[in-house]
């Protein structure tokens, strides 16, 4: 079958041509599109019971009447993959349109490597924009050869993901949720990481206090580059 071009409302007296039988028709009885925000731009006004896929995530959804809601039988509680990422000596590493409203909560999933030691930090974006503000944190550390240490910051300009100036990081893994990321409201996160060397586990929670909507977020080294994977999973309302 052709590539799909899209969504096209036929009027009458319309020339049927080959290419819009193929591009049009036949794609339009489930719409192919490279992201969720390919499928926005194209369907401006979605109806309900329309199929999509979505070429970025493999994932076929349909729209309930408000929300574009995945496809499978998922109960509440199932894991949908809305973003990924393999990167390569990278100074940042970004997500977009991998928070909307179809999710409330996600979980981000991922590990890499630095090209220094260094510390692991994440910002929320909106519209392709970093938030820089209102960030805060209260974290533990748990070391090989001693007890817990808090890392605690009331205003900064970052989620710390993992790794301090006393515990900087060449290679982490980490487990985080995020919570209700795209409501115009204060977004939590709390999970855990783990980093090579001294340094085991980094794990607690994470705040923004800015009431707004986000539909994505950067990762990125306080210096240097980094180098690995990430995938965000939608939680099934």
């Amino acid at each position: 079958m052709a590539a799909g071009l899209g969504y096209k409302e036929f009027a009458t007296g319309d020339v049927l041509t080959a290419a819009d039988a193929n591009g049009y028709l036949a794609s339009q009885v489930v719409m192919v599109f490279a992201s969720a925000a390919a499928r926005t731009s194209a369907i401006a006004s979605p109806q309900e019971g329309m199929i999509s896929y979505l070429k970025d995530t493999n994932a076929t959804e349909y729209y309930s009447g408000s929300a574009w809601v995945a496809i499978g039988g998922g109960s509440s509680g199932d894991f949908v993959k809305t973003g990924s990422a393999t990167f390569t000596t990278q100074s940042s590493v970004s997500l977009n349109n991998c928070f909307s409203a179809t999710y409330d909560d996600y979980v981000i999933t991922g590990y890499c490597s630095s090209s220094v030691a260094a510390s692991i930090l994440a910002r929320l974006r909106a519209s392709g924009t970093d938030a820089t503000t209102n960030y805060a944190y209260a974290l533990d550390e748990i070391y090989l050869s001693a007890g817990p240490t808090s890392v605690l910051s009331a205003s900064t300009t970052s989620f710390l993901i993992q790794g301090t100036a006393a515990g900087a990081h060449s290679f982490v893994g980490f487990n985080y949720t995020i919570y209700k990321p795209f409501s115009a409201a204060e977004t939590f996160m709390n999970g855990m990481s783990t980093r090579d060397a001294s340094l085991l586990t980094l794990r607690g929670g994470l705040q923004h206090s800015t009431a707004s909507s986000y539909d994505g977020f950067t990762l990125y080294p306080s210096t240097g580059t980094i180098t690995g994977q990430l995938n965000v999973y939608g939680l099934v309302k």
